[in-house]
């Protein structure tokens, strides 16, 4: 069964290469069937190439533990990444803009017509919901999950 599945997650990947998703999540299903006696190892070069379409995938499909198992195994800060976007208010993306630009909490604050302390409430829910404690770890952050440029 080993065999079979890293066969499977073999040509997953090179279907996935292709752009052939559709026939990829078909071969995923039978995979993650005839993974049941707990073959993840034949999962590795998806968990590490293609670690966003997995979890897209397994979010969609009925948990089993395999499926759960695999979860574990993605990268952590995938996880983070696939809420953040959605979290983040449109105010609060706005504030974060402005200290991607180099203002202070002051300057947001007359630029958005809100008082420092709310500046500083969405500064502190930003930095939450992007897992930093510092601004310029939430606009580091930001880019590389492609919220800013």
């Amino acid at each position: 069964m080993t065999l079979m599945v890293s066969a499977q997650c073999q040509l997953i990947a090179l279907l996935l290469a292709q752009g052939r998703e559709p026939e990829a999540a078909k071969l995923l299903a039978q995979a993650l069937e005839a993974a049941q006696g707990g073959a993840l190892q034949a999962f590795q070069r998806l968990i590490e190439e293609q670690p966003q379409w997995l979890r897209e995938q397994l979010a969609g499909r009925a948990a089993c533990p395999v499926q759960r198992d695999l979860l574990t195994h993605l990268p952590q800060a995938l996880v983070a990444s696939t809420c953040t976007t959605e979290a983040l208010s449109s105010r609060e993306f706005a504030v974060l803009e402005l200290i991607a630009q180099g203002c202070s909490n002051q300057q947001i604050s007359e630029r958005l017509f809100i008082s420092l302390h709310t500046v500083k409430t969405h500064a502190s829910h930003i930095n939450s919901k992007l897992g930093v404690e510092r601004r310029t770890q939430a606009v580091a952050r930001a880019k590389s999950l492609g919220l800013l440029v």
